[in-house]
């Protein structure tokens, strides 16, 4: 088994790959946290000209900083100055295992590299139609690019995207604990609330950071939640999330499958709204939540047009023997709405009755039991960190606006940069 241990105190081995050369003719270095990596490779390489160094995902490492990110057994590409980043044979390096699934919008491998064998879940999206001008390409990837920007724990993290030819690539990391839906369809009964609440919990969470960063999934639906572990389905990350939303920003319709459309709101069945709206996927979430709760779908018909009929002009109904509160029935209608003028926002969820308390828990959790002053030499750190000031028994709790998280609060009377704190 390889060690992938991250970088240590002492330093890690890494192979060096000349980009566009033999796999033959890789090199191993030892390099340390205070490693000059661009000399060091130069001089064990031979090589008398100016040079870029690249990580295994393709991105340019520009100064010895980013060597932290460098983890055991990992790859570096060398590529002379004057040359661009060979993604064809960054792509060669990788062996394909075997097909992971296939979409509306392309097919997913595992793929092994072959040096390193560490593995990743490569997606090949055709783009061929599309692609007229080089205009068209440089839009595509710079969608593409917005993509790599979103991390969160309960969403895949995107190793790098690039395009070759006539195809947009994104690498991901490989999850091996198969799909939510697998996970609902091997169980005698659906979930309870409680199991439930917890499971949309944390796919509201993931969510709403998807919308912060001015994304929207488009395609979300249980095929797209992976599990880390097949028997936890806690342990859940979101696939998927912007290509749907960067294929129609460039010009590629709208793709909707047999999978997909049981999924699909009727704003969008109807072209009435074909923009990457967040209340896409608040319908996307109702329709997960009633499949957690029912183990079937809502508006399931035994043809697509009749579920597309279904999806437009039926009310939601649940099953006769299934016993649930009338809180999680009332949300989920909210979530189903036909008017997304009147769906539920992320905000309205969260504050429902039947799940406001598992965030009420989170905040209780993240106050601070212990108060330290915070200081700032920047006169503009408050508006910067877009705090608010709160009294709350004669302590200040600063709220980040952004993420509702709790800072560490401040003593009434204490005295910051910026002045003494007080009440009013």
């Amino acid at each position: 088994m390889e060690d992938f241990n991250s970088f240590s105190e002492t330093g890690c081995e890494i192979y060096v790959i000349e980009n566009g050369g033999s796999i033959l003719n890789y090199k191993k270095l030892f390099i340390q946290k205070n490693s000059n990596l661009y000399s060091k490779v130069q001089k064990n390489l031979g090589i008398q000209g100016d040079i870029y160094i690249y990580d295994k995902n393709g991105c340019r490492i520009d100064c010895d900083d980013d060597l932290r990110h460098l983890r055991n057994k990992d790859c570096v590409y060398v590529c002379p100055k004057e040359r661009d980043f060979n993604y064809e044979y960054f792509l060669s390096m990788y062996s394909k295992k075997s097909q992971l699934g296939q979409g509306g919008y392309g097919s997913v491998y595992l793929l092994e590299h072959k040096l390193t064998k560490q593995k990743v879940a490569a997606k090949f999206v055709d783009i061929s139609e599309f692609l007229k001008k080089a205009g068209d390409i440089q839009k595509a990837h710079r969608e593409a690019q917005l993509m790599l920007k979103l991390t969160h724990e309960n969403i895949v993290n995107l190793e790098t995207v690039f395009i070759l030819k006539n195809q947009v690539i994104i690498f991901m990391e490989y999850i091996s604990g198969g799909e939510l839906k697998k996970c609902i369809a091997k169980r005698g009964s659906p979930f309870s609330e409680e199991v439930a609440k917890k499971i949309m919990k944390i796919l509201i969470l993931a969510i709403e950071h998807m919308h912060s960063q001015n994304l929207v999934h488009r395609d979300l639906k249980l095929e797209n939640i992976l599990l880390i572990d097949e028997n936890d389905p806690f342990s859940m990350k979101i696939i998927d999330f912007g290509i749907s939303g960067l294929l129609t920003k460039v010009g590629i319709g709208e793709k909707i499958n047999a999978g997909t459309i049981m999924y699909c709101p009727p704003e969008v069945l109807t072209k009435k709204k074909l923009s990457s709206d967040p209340k896409i996927d608040i319908w996307a979430l109702g329709i997960i939540m009633y499949v957690l709760l029912t183990k079937e779908y809502p508006f399931s018909c035994d043809s697509d047009y009749k579920t597309y009929q279904s999806i437009i002009k039926d009310s939601i109904k649940f099953p006769r023997r299934t016993m649930l509160s009338k809180e999680a029935r009332h949300l989920n209608k909210a979530l189903l709405a036909k008017d997304h003028i009147h769906r539920y926002t992320i905000t309205d969820i969260k504050s429902h009755p039947w799940i406001s308390k598992e965030f009420e828990d989170d905040e209780q959790q993240m106050k601070p039991n212990f108060f330290e002053e915070i200081e700032s030499n920047d006169s503009d750190f408050w508006e910067e960190e877009k705090l608010s000031i709160k009294p709350n028994n004669r302590r200040i709790v600063l709220r980040d606006k952004t993420c509702g998280l709790l800072r560490p609060a401040l003593r009434i009377g204490a005295t910051t940069k910026l002045g003494k704190l007080h009440t009013s």
